[in-house]
């Protein structure tokens, strides 16, 4: 049955459950991560550059951690290397796996400039 709708409704799910779990963890793990740095930014001082910098690796982070981690449940793969690795390969694994590196690249440029910031407004006896 379909959560939450109240009627049985059949469908058929890939049966990945540790994909799933993956899946529901990263969106848990990366939404906290939006809110915490949305509640954080007022004790950072950034350039309004820097600002749009850590917005859009942050979205980037989020996003790109997410998604592939959704289509890993659905298609049953890893995507933790080209050609799968010591799990199943496939395209959707290629793919996948390249997907994950915009994230990897932004992730740093987010928590480098979320420290700086921080730093800076530290530095500045705002956290006084």
């Amino acid at each position: 049955m379909l959560w939450p709708i109240p009627i049985d409704i059949p469908v058929s799910i890939p049966d990945d459950g540790r994909g799933w779990r993956m899946a529901h963890m990263e969106g848990i793990t990366q939404g906290l991560l939006l809110m915490a740095l949305g509640l954080g930014g007022l004790f950072m001082r950034l350039t309004s550059k820097q600002f749009a910098w850590l917005f859009w690796s942050a979205l980037v982070t989020a996003w790109l951690f997410t998604v592939p981690a959704i289509f890993n449940a659905f298609l049953g793969t890893r995507g933790l290397a080209l050609g799968g690795g010591p799990f199943k390969s496939g395209l959707a694994n290629d793919i996948v796996y390249l997907v994950g590196w915009p994230p990897v690249v932004a992730v740093h440029i987010m928590l480098a400039l979320a420290f700086w910031g921080l730093w800076q407004f530290l530095r500045a006896g705002n956290g006084r």
